[in-house]
């Protein structure tokens, strides 16, 4: 395999990587939590573990510095270990119940998902790195689009493999089962890891003042601090609806359990068949124009859901909510992807690691940000206008921030142009 470029060694790899990655993301969203609910934990401490599997993002800024001084692969390599090792400490949480020390076993819990997603942050600083340098630039768009649709395929399958095995009412047995069953991809990914490619360091000579002068030096570039605050802004939008969507298709429009799971999983099955295809459009299309049709469709999907008939026809409204959910998943996969793309076009020769590493830092924290927004207005609102017809309204109200948002970008699309 020698003979193989080294840039299309490194795709074939990083693909494998993120493809044996998706499982453990399955589980820290969709088991971790029910796992924590069986232990008994309450709502607020359900709700910490999901800001510390998001707010770990800001390690792929604060390690960024770090990251310049090293070689990308043997970072990933030695972060991703750490990562697999200490998603082993779940097992100490039965062992506590067999000493009797219950009350200790939710923190176990939320100290192993917090160091296992600090450890895959700070890997993902080196990641981030490794694409920019191995990858060309031309053809970024398309693979992310390749890599959103082998995560995305990677991820169904195993969220339908992991609920098949737990079950209606599963045993705690089952879950060690399922988090047996992952830890040995933990270190298959740090072995694909291993077999990447060398790259090479940034020019450290020429980096010149400290790190954190390097820290810095992406928040005092205009054009890159643009960048990041419209990545927030984006992220943040696109992540009110998800905590809103179960809710809405389980109690407002009456959808059968079942069924919700499979609208829930649309966008997923969206980016599986067209990722590759809007990657392709990332690379000749312009960024501001292809985000501005992207927040549109979003816009009009999420104005569709709010007129959803809820409780006359079944039948009609599951067939009109999967065609409005795919429109939001395509919408989704677009934003992401141009988003994902142009982190690599605005980063600064030298400090590469840097930029890169405050760009994914923003997209990490718009998604918490949003979905803590999605979780509270519900409350917040419901109390002054009451809860008939309150999530149609938040819906309609996500969409016309969405269309003032295309607004903006098409202006200043043509006022920089």
């Amino acid at each position: 395999m020698n003979h193989i470029p080294a840039s299309q060694r490194a795709q074939v790899r990083l693909f494998w990587m993120h493809g044996v990655s998706m499982p453990m993301g399955v589980i820290m969203f969709n088991i971790i939590p029910l796992f924590a609910l069986r232990l008994g934990a309450g709502p607020s401490q359900v709700g910490l573990i999901y800001a510390l599997i998001w707010g770990a993002d800001i390690f792929q800024y604060l390690t960024a510095p770090e990251v310049a001084f090293r070689q990308k692969k043997r970072w990933m390599f030695r972060l991703y270990s750490l990562a697999g090792l200490s998603f082993t400490g779940i097992f100490l949480v039965p062992m506590l119940s067999s000493l009797d020390a219950h009350d200790l076993q939710v923190p176990v819990l939320i100290c192993v998902v917090g160091s296992y997603n600090i450890f895959v942050s700070m890997a993902l600083s080196g990641w981030s790195a490794y694409i920019q340098k191995m990858i060309p630039l031309e053809v970024t768009g398309k693979f992310l689009g390749n890599l959103s649709a082998i995560s995305s395929i990677s991820w169904l399958v195993s969220a339908a493999v992991s609920g098949i095995f737990l079950g209606g009412a599963p045993a705690l047995w089952r879950y060690y089962g399922i988090f047996g069953i992952v830890i040995p991809m933990l270190f298959l990914r740090v072995l694909i890891a291993l077999r990447l490619p060398a790259d090479s360091m940034e020019k450290i000579q020429e980096r010149g003042k400290s790190k954190w002068y390097a820290l810095l030096s992406p928040i005092k570039d205009a054009s890159m601090l643009r960048y990041c605050l419209l990545a927030f802004g984006l992220t943040l939008l696109l992540s009110i609806c998800v905590p809103l969507f179960p809710v809405f298709f389980r109690h407002v429009l009456t959808i059968p359990e079942a069924i919700s799971l499979i609208l829930l999983a649309t966008p997923y099955s969206i980016a599986a068949l067209f990722g590759k295809s809007i990657g392709n459009a990332t690379d000749r299309g312009d960024f501001y124009s292809l985000t501005a049709f992207a927040l549109f469709l979003a816009g009009i999907s999420l104005l569709a859901v709010s007129f959803l008939p809820g409780g006359v026809n079944p039948v009609l409204t599951v067939l009109l909510a999967i065609s409005v959910i795919a429109l939001y998943g395509i919408a989704n996969t677009i934003t992401l992807i141009c988003l994902g793309r142009e982190r690599f076009v605005r980063v600064k020769e030298n400090y590469e690691s840097e930029y890169l590493g405050l760009g994914n830092a923003s997209i990490g924290i718009g998604a918490v940000v949003g979905s803590v927004l999605g979780g509270i207005l519900p409350g917040l609102i419901g109390r002054w206008f009451g809860s008939e017809y309150l999530y149609q309204w938040l819906f309609g109200f996500q969409s016309l921030l969405m269309f003032l948002m295309v607004f903006l970008l098409i202006i200043y699309r043509y006022r920089h142009n």
